[in-house]
């Protein structure tokens, strides 16, 4: 590898490694150790709002079920080098037949560290919290 290439690799790495620390830091989360679980403490951030409405559409798009997102109940964060997971809880309003019920799922969303994010619906599943 030539060495402008070489500077180039490290400082492109060192942009993705900061990114990364910096990012829960402003997504309603205390700063903590990287690999660790901490509670998302701003529930009502737009971001981590989002990504319950992600999560939603997502599951609604694979199931071909009617969720409608109401509201964010609970969440963990963690901070990876390349991408942050969150497990989140929220309310969804069940829309898929005659009867309309609010239910409590457990959304896991991992954030790769890309430009721009790219976000990943892990798992998507009925929760009694």
């Amino acid at each position: 590898m030539a060495w402008g290439q070489y500077c180039l690799f490290l400082l492109m790495s060192a942009a993705l490694l900061l990114t990364g620390v910096s990012a829960g830091r402003t997504m309603g989360a205390e700063p903590h150790i990287h690999g660790g679980w901490t509670p998302i403490r701003n529930l009502s951030d737009p971001y981590v709002i989002g990504l319950g409405e992600f999560a939603v559409a997502q599951y609604d798009n694979q199931t071909k079920e009617t969720l409608v997102f109401h509201n964010l109940v609970s969440g963990m964060i963690q901070e990876l080098i390349g991408a942050t997971n969150y497990q989140i809880v929220l309310a969804a309003e069940n829309r898929t037949g005659c009867l309309r019920r609010l239910d409590n799922y457990r959304a896991d969303v991992s954030v790769l560290v890309t430009l721009p994010p790219y976000q990943i619906l892990d798992s998507f599943k009925p929760t009694d919290v």
